[in-house]
C-alpha cells in the first residue's frame, strides 16, 4: 500500500540530512504543497538548494501552490549561505510566479531586523518571533 503523497499539502523537513538529489526525488512530485516547514540549518541548506534543481517545462516554480514557507532555528544573518538560500529563493520564486511569496514565518531564527526589513521587500507577509539569537 502507498500513501497518496500527490495530495499532501504540507511538507516539514525537520533534521533531515539527504543530499539535495534524494530532497529533487521526494519533491518533484509534489506539486500540491501548500506550506514548506524546514527547520535546522542543514536541512534548510539543502532542501532549498534542491528546489533550484528541479525544473518544469513550463518554468514554473517546482512547488506552484506553495504559499507559505516556515523557517524553524536557522541562522539568518545577512551574507551568511542561509540568508542568500532564502532571498535567491524568494527572487526566484516571483520571477517564475509572477507574485511574491504570500507568507514566510520566521520561528527562533537569528536574525536582525535589518535582515527582516529586506525580507519583507521579497515577501507578501513576513511573520517574525522577534527572535535574535544569540
Amino acid at each position: 500500500m502507498s500513501l497518496p503523497l500527490q495530495s499532501l499539502k504540507t511538507f516539514e523537513a525537520r533534521n533531515m540530512f539527504f543530499a539535495e538529489d534524494k530532497w529533487a526525488a521526494a519533491l518533484g512530485s509534489l506539486e500540491r504543497i501548500e506550506n514548506l516547514v524546514i527547520t535546522h540549518t542543514q536541512s534548510y541548506l539543502r532542501l532549498l538548494d534542491a528546489l533550484w534543481e528541479l525544473t518544469r517545462p513550463d518554468d514554473m516554480h517546482p512547488l506552484p501552490m506553495l504559499r507559505r514557507l516556515v523557517v524553524r532555528k536557522c541562522e539568518l544573518v545577512p551574507d551568511e549561505p542561509c540568508m542568500d538560500s532564502l532571498t535567491e529563493f524568494l527572487l526566484d520564486w516571483r520571477e517564475r510566479s509572477g507574485e511574491p511569496l504570500q507568507e514566510l514565518y520566521l520561528r527562533n531564527c537569528s536574525t536582525t531586523e535589518a535582515a527582516i526589513a529586506n525580507l519583507r521587500t521579497l515577501v507578501g507577509k513576513v511573520n517574525w518571533d522577534g527572535h535574535r539569537g544569540r
